[in-house]
């Protein structure tokens, strides 16, 4: 097997794009048709200050590429943003696979959250999600796939996927994040269509990220790796063999796939990770970049057939910068497209990565005959015809008077200048017997032609020069044409500082109005209360409304105080009484009616003094009923509480890096029934400010009662 990998750096047409697509590296690629690809998420790395910057656009770049017919290749991309609708703000992705199943994408990886160094999971299971790609709006429509599991799978980053031919999708290895970092040895198949997932654990292989695996029907191939030891340490998947190969059917067990003796004795071959693999035909794969042992960055592209079990350095001929981190996509049987990644930056020990790569490579793989093929090839190629025999007599030249030594002279040698277009038509006619002998030039003395010439050399020059003025001032007002789109961004970015700026001096507006508020209806409560209390001083402090016939809402933790009886009989109001202090003896008589949930519920209900009084005023016909309606609305209003403690766990993440105990206060608060209701009722945007605001006014409110 010969392969020789040409390599040529794709155009753009709108040269000056801002901000550039491929200046990221750890993100997600997926192929929606043989000439368009969508790219999410990953990282970037400011200029400047050298930090990693998150990033979360989406892009569609389509690929245009020909083979001229000089053999050579060329090729230009074109990107386009994509508008993301419903996008999950939380978090952020990066070391996701991406996979396209007709216009969707599949997003598999677990969005991550760091603070001081400190990084987790915003979920605590795997996470898939998909969006639909609309080409005719230039949108991406997320949402959360739910999918159905046997148990929980463990959430995980830096895995690999591949898609099957029967369509479903596999996902294997991956790791945790935080302190104690674990690697993966396990499958999650998961099926598109009925959104099941089945997890197979306890492959037969080391536990790894950062690889790469193929497939060819249910056949999966995995390669290189880092493997997470005891110590918490990195250490590089060390293996005699190239290729860990098991059945999708038998997962159970694996085959080592070992190459020939030029792989064997290149460890680049054998030893590397976060590197990219891709099939060039069916037979083929081509693998190219990542890391070595060292930590260096490589690029050196081989070829393996994996029928044959040999390998080839493909590496000759112009190739992209090393990277890692990067993406190597196949177009076709022949056409591969490599961008993206960390590029190498040499130090004294070795390459190491350090910004992110930029600009788009597509290769042309071409195979070269093998001797059999060209034996084979010959032997079946037609014979050339047999030239025309010509007798021997035609064949003898008749002498010439100017053949030595009859010859009394030579002709006079021409001198090498060059002739002018009609000497070269007289050289041309010179055996006829008409035309003189040429003498040699003398017009190349002559200086008024010199000083001609030297006018147009210098005519020329200055030609040339205005030629290279306009290149740059074509480039500059190309920059110019692409420069809006960056100042859009610019004041899009400027505008939702403002809006944002904007609306947090009117929260506080709001906030500090509120308070106000409340302050001004506490004072009048206070003065009601006295002024009540100096118009009725016989008056009890609480009354209890002797018509109410239906369970109270939520109950809550009430201070006892003195309640007034509305006039009723003696036995009746002993009864009741007795009633109120010992509900267990009224509710003993509905046991038999209710399963044992529910009367230990209704116990604990009825121990509130609130609830206990308005049992006690029901006749005994109508107590069984109003229990069942009791505990509906114990239960309706837990599953709201329940709901509200779900909300705030989303919004965790980010009050948390404001403020570590506002999660907490808010989590508290929402237990309150009354606050719940009103909680789930908010829209999503406006989840975290709502308990702001409500955390600033249950803190002003503690402090105004102290």
């Amino acid at each position: 097997m010969e392969f020789r990998l040409d390599w040529v750096p794709a155009t753009l047409p709108r040269p000056g794009l801002s901000p550039d697509p491929t200046y990221r590296y750890s993100h997600g690629v997926a192929q929606l048709s043989p000439t368009q690809v969508v790219v999410y998420g990953g990282i970037s790395r400011d200029v400047e200050s050298k930090a990693d910057m998150q990033q979360k656009d989406v892009w569609l770049m389509t690929i245009h590429h020909s083979v001229a017919p000089d053999q050579t290749m060329q090729a230009s991309v074109d990107w386009k943003r994509l508008r993301s609708v419903n996008f999950p703000n939380t978090g952020h992705n990066r070391n996701h696979t991406m996979i396209a199943v007709g216009e969707y994408v599949y997003v598999f990886g677990n969005r991550t959250c760091d603070q001081l160094k400190a990084e987790w999971f915003v979920k605590d299971d795997f996470e898939i999600q998909r969006f639909r790609v609309d080409t005719v709006t230039l949108s991406a429509y997320w949402e959360v796939v739910h999918y159905t599991t046997p148990r929980v799978i463990p959430p995980r980053l830096a895995h690999s996927t591949v898609l099957l031919e029967d369509g479903r999708i596999v996902t294997c290895g991956g790791r945790s994040v935080g302190k104690s970092i674990q690697d993966y040895n396990d499958l999650v198949i998961f099926n598109p269509t009925t959104h099941e997932a089945q997890h197979v654990t306890n492959l037969p292989f080391l536990a790894r990220s950062f690889f790469s695996i193929a497939a060819r029907g249910t056949d999966i191939y995995v390669h290189g790796g880092l493997s997470c030891g005891p110590d918490y340490k990195d250490h590089l998947v060390k293996s005699p063999s190239i290729i860990v190969k098991f059945n999708l059917d038998s997962p159970l067990t694996c085959t080592k796939i070992q190459f020939g003796p030029a792989a064997k004795d290149d460890r680049t071959c054998i030893q590397r990770f976060d590197h990219s693999m891709a099939w060039l035909d069916d037979k083929t794969l081509i693998v190219a970049g990542g890391k070595n042992k060292d930590r260096g960055i490589i690029f050196r592209p081989w070829a393996w057939d994996i029928e044959t079990k040999e390998a080839v350095d493909v590496s000759q001929g112009l190739m992209p910068l090393q990277f890692t981190g990067g993406s190597l996509l196949s177009l076709d049987a022949t056409t591969l497209i490599c961008f993206g990644g960390k590029k190498g930056v040499p130090t004294s020990a070795h390459r190491k990565a350090n910004m992110p790569h930029t600009g788009v490579h597509v290769g042309k793989a071409w195979k070269l005959p093998t001797m059999q093929e060209l034996q084979h090839e010959m032997s079946q190629a037609k014979p050339l015809p047999a030239p025309p025999i010509t007798p021997v007599s035609l064949l003898k030249r008749r002498r010439s008077t100017s053949d030595s030594p009859e010859a009394p002279q030579k002709r006079t040698r021409i001198p090498s200048a060059v002739p002018s277009l009609s000497e070269v038509r007289e050289t041309q006619e010179e055996s006829h017997p008409s035309i003189t002998t040429i003498e040699p030039r003398q017009d190349m003395d002559n200086p008024a032609l010199l000083k001609e010439v030297q006018a147009l050399s210098q005519k020329i020059a200055e030609k040339d020069q205005q030629i290279t003025t306009l290149s740059q001032q074509i480039t500059a007002l190309s920059q110019q044409v692409a420069a809006p789109e960056g100042y859009v961004q610019q004041i899009a970015e400027l505008v939702k500082d403002t809006l944002s700026r904007d609306f947090r001096n009117i929260a506080d507006e709001i906030n500090q109005s509120a308070v106000n508020i409340m302050k001004g209806s506490e004072r009048v409560e206070v003065l009601y209360a006295a002024l009540h209390k100096h118009n009725n001083p016989d008056l009890s402090q609480s009354t209890v409304n002797s018509q109410e016939q239906s369970p109270p809402g939520p109950p809550v933790v009430r201070k006892s105080g003195n309640e007034a009886q509305t006039p009723r009989t003696a036995s009746h109001q002993h009864r009741s009484m007795d009633d109120i202090r010992y509900p267990h003896n009224a509710m003993y008589e509905l046991k038999a009616s209710l399963d044992k949930k529910q009367y230990e519920l209704a116990l604990e209900l009825i121990e509130d003094p609130a609830t206990a009084h308005s049992f006690a005023k029901l006749h005994e016909g109508d107590r069984l009923e109003w229990v069942h309606r009791l505990l509906q609305k114990h239960l309706a209003s837990q599953a709201i509480v329940h709901e509200a403690l779900r909300l705030v766990e989303t919004c965790k993440a980010e009050m948390s890096q404001a403020n570590q105990y506002e999660y907490f206060a808010a989590k508290e608060l929402v237990r309150d029934y009354a606050i719940a209701q009103a909680f789930v009722e908010v829209e999503r945007d406006a989840l975290i400010p709502w308990l702001k605001w409500k955390l600033m006014l249950a803190s002003s409110s503690s402090q105004t009662k102290k």
